[in-house]
């Protein structure tokens, strides 16, 4: 398998270590599953050859989680826990591990890992090609979406609507991207820096206003294809339930933009070690 990073020998990560990746995962009572997760991250990485950490930014969970994370971080010494307390959101939580994370390229994923791992390596070979942030996109023309025949009406009702927040999201921020939502991008720390002084979300909307602070600082956005293995839970009802939260989010994020919050300036974070 072909190294990352140079073929960096993998080992344990702390920030001052010259660690080439960080896998970042917000997690929120994700309970006993969460241990073949970690275990399959920390496999496929070591496998590449590299230095990493996976970062596990535990959202306010319950204690099977706690517990679960606990055991991880003796059997694995590449795994690292932040934990929020109370429960912040997952753009708080992205936030968080952007300001505080040790790789020099940094990887943002789902904590199902429902994109795989397999596109990665094509993400860090892009953004060594010139990219600055490199965003999953569910629509293009390569990406595969699977899934069982259940969750079919599902699924296109969702994308229905995410085409229909979309094209109101191109329209008022000018993003031309073609999916804002997928939960997988990729950059390199000084990017993730800079972000995190920027943004403010911490929910629903958070994708959006990453994207729009990036476009703004003239950082150049790449979107690759991806995979898609569904096989969450089917929560129509909550979609639009949060539907008005979602609203809420994208007026603050252009009053942000109308005041200049993500105007090119010089990134200012502060974070701290667990």
């Amino acid at each position: 398998m072909k190294p990352w990073g140079g073929g960096r020998r993998a080992g344990s990560a702390r920030i001052g270590s010259p660690v080439y990746l960080s896998i970042v995962l917000p997690v929120y009572n994700s309970g006993v599953r969460l241990a073949d997760v970690v275990a399959r991250v920390v496999s496929h990485c070591r496998a590449h050859s590299t230095l990493f950490e996976l970062l596990v930014v535990d959202d306010g969970s319950d204690e099977e989680t706690r517990a679960t994370l606990a055991t991880a971080q003796r059997e694995h010494r590449e795994l690292r826990v932040l934990r929020n307390a109370p429960n912040r959101g997952k753009g708080y939580s992205i936030r968080r591990a952007y300001a505080e994370c040790a790789g020099t390229h940094v990887v943002f994923t789902d904590a199902e890992l429902p994109y795989g791992l397999d596109s990665i390596e094509a993400a860090l070979a892009t953004i060594d090609r010139g990219a600055d942030l490199v965003i999953g996109s569910r629509v293009l023309p390569d990406s595969i979406v699977r899934m069982s025949p259940e969750h079919f009406p599902y699924i296109f009702a969702r994308h229905l609507l995410g085409r229909t927040m979309l094209r109101a999201v191109n329209l008022i921020f000018g993003l031309a991207v073609s999916d804002t939502q997928c939960g997988f991008k990729v950059c390199r720390q000084p990017v993730a820096r800079y972000l995190a002084s920027r943004l403010t979300i911490d929910r629903f909307a958070f994708d959006v206003e990453l994207i729009l602070a990036a476009k703004k600082a003239g950082y150049r956005i790449v979107e690759m294809p991806v995979q898609l293995n569904y096989t969450g839970d089917m929560t129509t009802v909550r979609v639009l339930r949060d539907a008005p939260v979602v609203l809420r989010d994208l007026f603050r994020i252009k009053l942000a933009d109308w005041r200049g919050r993500y105007e090119p300036g010089e990134a200012v974070v502060q974070y701290h070690v667990e």
